[in-house]
């Protein structure tokens, strides 16, 4: 049986959606690393500066929406290496109450 309105019912904040791709990514970056896989992974849909900066230093590939790129070339954003720094774990625990994050942050399960 499908579960229906889970991220409604598991009180997480906008906030906390915003970090959920950012803790995926970094978490099969992560794996993909430990495993040394030969494969580079494509990082898609960045919404804004923050996922750009939050991948900074990675050996992956982004694919930024050009008003993003304008934030970018913008702002004063950080330009230091930012890949290893892992999403905070609270955050993390209140979207794995979210079924489909579970599913993209914990693949062996």
């Amino acid at each position: 049986m499908r579960e229906v309105a889970a991220d409604q019912k598991a009180a997480i904040e906008e906030s906390d959606i915003r970090s959920a791709g950012l803790a995926v990514a970094k978490r099969a970056y992560s794996m993909y690393k430990r495993e040394s896989y030969e494969a580079v992974l494509l990082v898609a849909a960045l919404r804004g500066e923050h996922h750009a900066t939050e991948l900074a230093g990675g050996d992956l590939i982004l694919s930024i929406h050009p008003s993003v790129q304008a934030l970018l070339a913008a702002t004063s954003a950080p330009r230091e290496r930012r890949i290893d720094r892992e999403v905070s774990r609270d955050v993390v625990e209140r979207l794995l109450r979210i079924s489909e994050f579970r599913k993209a942050y914990e693949p062996e399960e």
